[in-house]
C-alpha cells in the first residue's frame, strides 16, 4: 500500500546512520548543558501553531478566525522565544548567529530553494497525472532526471565554493531553478513528457548548484562552538520552509480548482493554467532571491572566513 513509501526508507536510514558514525568526523563543541525549558516551550508552541495554521489554511480560509488566531499565537510565541534566548545563559539555538550577515542570508535563501524543491515534488506529479494522463509510476520516473542532475552537481557546487566562494555558484544555481520554473509555467497539455523531464533536469542541476554552497557557507561563517546548533537551526528552518512554502502554493491551486486534485472535473486547460500559475509564483520568488545570493561572500571574503583560527 501507500505506506511502503515510508517503510522502504527505514533500512536506507539505518545504513546511512551506520555509515555516518563510521566515516564522519566530529565537529563543533560537545558539552553537557541544561535544557532551557522556557525557550523550548515558546519555540514548540510557536512552530506547532504556525504549521497547523498553514496546513489548514486552504480548509479554513485566509481570513478565518482560526487561522488568524494560530498565526498570532505562533508569531507571539516565536518573539517570546527570541527574547528568552537572548536573556538565557544556556541558549537552545543561539539566535545571535543570525547577527552574522552571511549566515542569515543562507537561512533566507533556504526558504526559496526548499519551497521550490518540495513544490516540484508535489505539483509536477499531480500535473502529469491530471493533465497528461500518465500513471503515478510514470510521473515518478519523470522526476528522475532532476534527481540525477542534483546528484551530479552537488559535489561540483562544493568544489566551486572552495575555489571561487559561494556567491556565484549559489546565484547561478538559483537562476537555473528560476528559469526551469518559468519554463514549467509555459507548458501546455500538448507539451511532451520528455520536454518536461528536460526542464526538471535543469531545475535539479540548479538545486544542486545552489544548495551545497549555501550549506557550506552557513557552516563556515559561524564560530566552531556553534556548528552543532547552526546545523540544527538549518534543518529546522528547512522543514518549516517546506511546510509553509508548499501550503502557500497549494492555496493558489485550491483557489482556482476547488481542490488539489481537481475533484470537480474541470477542463484540463483550466487545470494546466492553475499549475502554471504556481510555477510562475515560485519562479518570481526564486528570482527575487537572487538579490540575496549576490550578497553572499565572494572568493576573498570566503577565504578570510575559512582562515579564522
Amino acid at each position: 500500500s501507500w505506506r511502503w513509501i515510508f517503510a522502504v526508507n527505514i533500512p536506507v536510514c539505518l545504513i546511512a546512520v551506520l555509515a555516518a558514525r563510521a566515516t564522519m568526523p566530529e565537529f563543533g563543541e560537545r558539552k553537557r548543558r541544561p535544557v532551557p525549558v522556557l525557550a523550548l516551550a515558546f519555540a514548540a508552541t510557536g512552530l506547532i501553531a504556525l504549521l497547523i495554521a498553514f496546513d489548514r489554511v486552504t480548509e479554513w480560509g485566509w481570513t478565518s478566525m482560526a487561522f488568524a488566531g494560530l498565526l498570532v499565537i505562533g508569531l507571539s510565541s516565536l518573539v517570546a522565544f527570541v527574547f528568552a534566548e537572548l536573556r538565557s545563559e544556556e541558549s537552545l539555538i543561539e539566535v545571535r548567529m543570525f547577527a552574522i550577515p552571511a549566515f542569515a542570508l543562507t537561512m533566507a535563501i533556504v526558504w526559496f530553494i526548499t519551497a521550490s524543491q518540495f513544490g516540484r515534488l508535489l505539483f509536477v506529479p499531480l500535473e502529469l497525472q491530471l493533465v497528461h494522463g500518465v500513471t503515478p509510476f510514470a510521473s515518478g520516473l519523470a522526476l528522475l532526471p532532476a534527481a540525477i542532475g542534483t546528484a551530479i552537481v552537488l559535489p561540483l557546487g562544493g568544489r566551486l565554493t572552495d575555489r571561487i566562494g559561494p556567491k556565484w555558484p549559489v546565484t547561478s544555481g538559483l537562476a537555473a531553478v528560476a528559469t526551469a520554473l518559468f519554463l514549467l509555467s509555459r507548458t501546455s497539455p500538448a507539451t511532451g513528457i520528455s520536454t518536461i523531464a528536460l526542464i526538471l533536469l535543469l531545475q535539479g542541476i540548479g538545486f544542486g548548484m545552489a544548495m551545497m554552497p549555501n550549506t557550506i557557507t552557513a557552516m563556515t561563517v559561524v564560530p566552531a562552538p556553534l556548528l552543532n546548533r547552526a546545523s540544527a537551526a538549518r534543518s529546522l528552518n528547512r522543514q518549516v520552509a517546506a511546510s509553509i512554502g508548499v501550503a502557500l502554493l497549494i492555496s493558489s491551486v485550491v483557489a482556482s480548482l476547488g481542490s488539489l486534485t481537481n475533484e470537480a472535473g474541470l477542463p484540463v486547460d483550466q487545470v494546466q493554467a492553475s499549475y502554471n500559475r504556481v510555477y510562475l509564483i515560485a519562479a518570481l520568488a526564486v528570482g527575487a532571491s537572487l538579490t540575496l545570493a549576490l550578497r553572499l561572500p565572494d572568493r576573498r571574503a570566503f577565504t578570510e572566513f575559512r582562515s579564522r583560527p
